[in-house]
């Protein structure tokens, strides 16, 4: 108990300090709504453009560079997708951190979205295409196609992706050590002097087989998602805003007689604001309603009614601060008030910060649980109804960004969250899924990165996370260390050797470190502008281990892998 009010004293004067220091580091988003305590924080610019070079971009499957708005609950995430790393955090103000989802083993390979030049935009060229095929070792096979309309309004993105695994190393086809990934998603905007719209809609599917287990082969995952917002000013600083949010996921077992789960939100907003060149103010009021199903048809429902107050002023010396003071009332409980406040800037080219403190009220949603772990069933050890009670607590982080010298790059972070009735994932039941419980986390975490840019194009990076206060979820590693050397002369090659080892010395033996670290390799030449050749090389040493890398509980990761992928880009 006393280390929660050590670590949360601590948080309180580091957040202070840069409001008088005048320091920065790139803006970091909020937690999710899960109050799982395992994910870093999800980070973002406070507007994208679809801007991006040519050449087609790779990420490791298994990590994930997540985009969110500073203030949290903004948008809904998508299955086992990758989203694309966003540009250099000196020019969106943003740290491109990685974020490592246990349970997770993506398949979707990035495909970048086509720089449209001025002289492009001038001559009419508005529609552009990406597509990937490629295939490896263990069955692999994977195909993404993508359709872009740029330019003026409206614009539109539709994409399709297939994935599959159909057998890790070390197993053969039909055991149940397999993956199948499809997605088919679609946005539009429509924007004039006024007013703007997005809309947003996806198909997801992902099945996971259950390795070996006796009674059930497989786990599907399949999601729907909806979402529409829109912005109209109805004078040059006032205006509406408003959306609705509609998400649904069913999880169901192959088998005799399958158990089947299922998860829905429904989420309407609506919102008036206010914006200046000093001030921009929003008076918000949503409402959201999520449903559980578990197997025996029966279904628990949440109905949450949430008001906010935002408001962000920018001050002196490139700095911004951001407040968000809220009620939420669910019918027969006494009403809660989060609270976010939060304080970045940028006063010079070299030095970024980012600081915040929550006080967290949210409405749980097993879509996001499971967004994060796959294997997740709503239902306790027993078999009994999960408690769905509002989640309460606090959270905080504090984040910098060093560039001391053009070819350096330092990163630091400190964060810590503390949940009354936090999700706690179980190791796996008799069905091959893992029940859940709810208790208090308390965790402090930090963070270490450093980078450099080397001659003859050679770039450096090595980094730790570690946990200096635990008490929660029993799958986050205590320590990771990671690193990785890069080779990147230009557009037309460039190659990487990456590599990761995750340390349980607290968890076990709930989680048995394996110490042979997870080495990686990926490489690509351009063979014509628009078209290029790639290879990737995964957990490379893995074969040392002798039995699978353990991801969640007794699953293992897909192992020593070779794909070849052909990228082309019109």
């Amino acid at each position: 108990m006393m280390n929660r009010y050590i670590a949360l004293i601590l948080l309180i004067v580091v957040f202070i300090l840069p409001l008088h220091a005048q320091e920065t580091i790139p803006e970091i988003g909020s937690d999710t709504e899960t109050g799982i305590g395992v994910v870093s924080d999800e980070f973002a610019p406070e507007e994208m453009e679809l801007v991006i070079p040519t050449i087609l971009l790779e990420v490791e499957e298994e990590k994930l560079a997540l985009i969110e708005a500073p203030l949290p609950g903004d948008e809904e995430r998508t299955l086992a997708t990758l989203i694309l790393p966003l540009p250099d955090a000196p020019e969106l103000k943003v740290s491109p951190l990685e974020v490592d989802t246990p349970g997770f083993i993506d398949l979707s390979s990035i495909i970048s979205s086509p720089a449209v030049s001025e002289d492009e935009e001038q001559e009419g060229k508005d529609f552009y295409s990406t597509g990937l095929i490629g295939g490896g070792s263990g069955s692999r096979i994977l195909g993404d196609i993508t359709l872009y309309k740029l330019g003026k309004s409206p614009r539109f993105q539709i994409q399709f992706f297939h994935g599959g695994v159909g057998a890790f190393v070390g197993h053969d086809a039909g055991e149940g050590f397999s993956i199948n990934h499809e997605k088919l998603s679609g946005s539009i905007e429509l924007e004039n002097e006024t007013n703007f719209s997005e809309t947003d809609i996806k198909y997801d599917e992902l099945s996971l087989g259950l390795q070996g287990n006796p009674d059930y082969s497989s786990m599907t995952l399949r999601e729907f998602f909806f979402d529409t917002q829109f912005k109209s000013y109805l004078w040059d600083s006032f205006g509406l805003k408003g959306g609705i949010l509609f998400d649904s996921v069913d999880q169901w077992l192959s088998g005799a007689t399958p158990p089947r789960f299922s998860g829905m939100t429904l989420a309407p907003e609506a919102a008036v604001f206010y914006e200046n060149d000093i001030v921009d103010l929003e008076l918000e009021a949503s409402y959201k309603w999520d449903s559980i199903g578990i197997t025996n048809n029966s279904s628990s429902h949440l109905h949450g009614i949430s008001g906010h107050l935002k408001a962000e002023m920018e001050l002196s010396g490139g700095i911004d601060i951001i407040g968000d003071a809220g009620i939420f009332w669910e019918p027969g409980a006494l009403p809660l008030y989060p609270l976010l406040l939060t304080l970045q800037g940028e006063p010079s080219g070299t030095l970024f910060f980012y600081s915040s403190l929550e006080m967290v009220a949210e409405q749980p949603s097993m879509v996001k649980l499971w967004r994060l772990y796959p294997w997740l069933k709503p239902e306790t050890l027993t078999g009994g109804a999960l408690d769905i009670s509002p989640l309460t607590g606090w959270r905080g982080v504090v984040h910098g960004r060093f560039i001391p010298f053009s070819f350096v790059t330092l990163n630091g972070e400190v964060s810590y969250k503390y949940y009354d009735n936090g999700f706690i994932p179980l190791v796996t039941d008799g069905d091959g899924l893992s029940p859940l419980s709810r208790g208090e986390i308390n965790a402090l975490f930090s963070e270490v990165s450093l980078d450099f840019i080397l001659p003859y194009s050679l770039g450096v990076s090595a980094g730790w996370r570690g946990q200096l206060i635990f008490d929660g979820d029993p799958f986050e590693p205590t320590h990771r260390i990671n690193g990785e050397l890069s080779w990147l002369p230009g557009e037309m090659y460039g190659a990487s050797l990456s590599g990761k080892l995750d340390i349980y010395g607290m968890k076990q033996p709930v989680f048995t470190t394996q110490w042979v670290p997870e080495v990686g390799f990926s490489g690509y030449i351009s063979i014509t502008n628009g078209i290029q050749l790639m290879v990737e090389g995964e957990d490379l040493l893995s074969p040392l281990l002798g039995s699978g890398r353990l991801v969640w509980d007794n699953y293992e990761d897909t192992g020593f892998a070779l794909t070849f992928k052909l990228g082309i880009s019109l």
